[in-house]
């Protein structure tokens, strides 16, 4: 890897950030009126399978900054990046319990502390918890990958995929109760190994080309919107959670093809046009714009009285864009407060 700064992955982790809000407000318009009879259902469909590589993608950055890279010892990584998660984990579980309240919800202390313990603080939350597993694992991860050819780090990918799969689709499929976030993770090490795989060799910077990727994303987000629609007459809302899933094979097609692809198209981005120091700080705040939207969703939902914005082909571009600007507004203004910067 190199000692430089990626400016992909600057700008893979704030596509990923518009891409989350795009998941989570086009999920209103699935769940609001689930039939394949219904234009506005095939509308948030298409779009919701569109930003189903984001959570994927956020994991191949993680992977490719931290393994290859612990080059301390597995207490010294535990303590800078445990420390640095703790923070944000506690922080905003406890502000969005907070707004359940403000929002009319009845908060029971057994519910509280089984929220602060799973990740269910809020529906966003699990991603932190989930990443607290694999931190935990990148230490011996590291160690197993220092060495290892871009080729064996696929095939060890692919390994992990082949067993992770299968798990989540069983476990979409047949529902019940699953583990908690912080063990799921084992689930999401293909992804996290992929991404170093990827950074690592020169050889996917450029080829196979971007239009390449670009045409496995189509393909992927049309056989992702056609499956949803396929399953949603017997499965119902558990067509969704199989189609839509982070392990759908699929899925991880179009999160492969949006990573290299991006990686494959900056190589033709003349160097004029980069700018590296914008792409870092939009970066930034992407984290604090993932921890912050759900809130900023909540408020312009509540004050969409008249359901234009979940109703209309203009609402669903114009409720993202909102949602997404006030979401890094935040987050910016919350970095810029010293006492508040260690929850973003």
């Amino acid at each position: 890897m190199h000692n430089d700064r990626d400016i992909t992955l600057d700008v893979l982790r704030v596509l990923a950030a518009f891409a989350v809000v795009v998941l989570h407000v086009s999920a209103k318009l699935v769940v609001q009126s689930p039939s394949v009879s219904d234009g506005m259902w095939w509308y948030g469909n298409v779009a919701d399978s569109a930003s189903r590589w984001c959570v994927p993608v956020f994991v191949m950055i993680s992977g490719a900054l931290l393994l290859g890279r612990c080059k301390v010892s597995p207490g010294a990584f535990y303590k800078r990046r445990f420390g640095r998660l703790l923070v944000p984990v506690l922080a905003w579980s406890i502000f969005y319990l907070a707004w359940d309240t403000v929002r009319g919800e009845e908060l029971t202390v057994r519910y509280t502390i089984a929220s602060l313990l799973d990740g269910g603080a809020y529906y966003h939350m699990w991603y932190l918890y989930m990443a607290v597993g694999l931190y935990a694992l990148t230490p011996l991860l590291s160690q197993g990958v220092a060495n290892a050819s871009p080729g064996k780090l696929v095939a060890l990918a692919a390994s992990v995929f082949c067993f992770s799969i299968p798990v989540a689709m069983r476990q979409a499929l047949i529902g019940g109760s699953r583990a908690p976030f912080v063990m799921q993770s084992v689930l999401y090490v293909g992804y996290y190994v992929l991404g170093y795989a990827i950074v690592r060799s020169g050889a996917w910077h450029g080829k196979p080309g971007w239009r390449v990727w670009g045409a496995f994303y189509v393909v992927s987000v049309t056989a992702t919107a056609g499956t949803t629609a396929w399953l949603l007459p017997g499965l119902g809302t558990r067509s969704w959670q199989v189609a839509y899933n982070y392990l759908n094979p699929v899925v991880v097609l179009m999160s492969l093809s949006v990573f290299a692809g991006v990686r494959a198209a900056s190589a033709h981005v003349p160097e004029r046009c980069r700018s590296p120091v914008l792409w870092r700080k939009a970066s930034d705040l992407a984290f604090g714009t993932y921890l912050v939207h759900p809130f900023w969703f909540d408020v312009v939902r509540l004050g969409n009285r008249k359901a234009a914005l979940t109703s209309t082909w203009w609402g669903l571009p114009a409720f993202v864009i909102g949602v997404f600007v006030l979401s890094a507004s935040s987050a910016f203004v919350i970095r810029r407060v010293p006492v508040l910067q260690r929850v973003v």
